[in-house]
């Protein structure tokens, strides 16, 4: 049997399922995201008119052995949010590892990364009296 490895109390709600999107596993995080009600499949958590994209996707995985794409996600309160979903197929024990990232999670991580290369093109570029920047911490 393959390992199968991630973090149970990661931030990141990650969800281990058969072909079929029926749930083996998910870690608490998957569980605050969806609500403590037992879900036996993803595709109940997915937008209705978005189930048909989520099965190609998963008809895909066996050859591609990755998939991303995003979905309208129903959250405990009801309501659906767009996330990212990281599909990973994991092909000795034929399942599949999803991994449901947040979109704000996503910009606030690039909006950081874009503050980063603008600071370090200014510096390389010796743009003004800028030579380095010093940084306690």
């Amino acid at each position: 049997m393959q390992n199968i490895s991630f973090h149970s109390d990661s931030r990141i709600p990650i969800a281990i399922t058969d072909l079929n999107l029926t749930l083996q596993y998910g870690n608490k995080s998957l569980y605050t995201l969806i609500g403590n009600d037992l879900f036996y499949s993803i595709y109940k958590v997915v937008l209705p008119t978005e189930r048909s994209r989520l099965k190609e996707c998963i008809q895909n995985i066996s050859f591609s052995k990755t998939e991303t794409d995003i979905f309208a996600i129903l959250y405990s309160d009801n309501e659906y949010h767009h996330m990212l979903l990281n599909f990973t197929y994991i092909k000795n024990n034929q399942l599949i590892k999803i991994e449901f990232q947040y979109l704000s999670d996503i910009i606030s991580e690039q909006s950081k990364l874009e503050f980063e290369l603008m600071k370090y093109r200014n510096l390389f570029t010796l743009n003004g009296d800028k030579i380095f920047e010093y940084n306690p911490e």
